[in-house]
């Protein structure tokens, strides 16, 4: 998948809200969350950077520890 306009505004606005809460995030890791959001996908990872994201987002995340 590429990603489009709307998954990096989307990407874009992640970044804002997360700044609000002191834990931005590398863009790449936002453009995956995006455009799983955007998808209706959910993300399955090992990364907890992705913890703070589904928190101020709509992303679907199945965390594996």
């Amino acid at each position: 998948m590429f990603p489009t306009f709307e998954d990096i505004l989307l990407a874009h606005n992640i970044q804002i809200s997360l700044l609000k809460i002191g834990k931005p995030k590398p863009f790449a890791d936002l453009v995956i969350a995006s455009i799983c959001i955007n998808n209706g996908e959910e993300l399955v990872t090992r990364d907890s950077d992705f913890l703070d994201i589904a928190e101020v987002s709509d992303l679907k995340l199945k965390f594996i520890s």
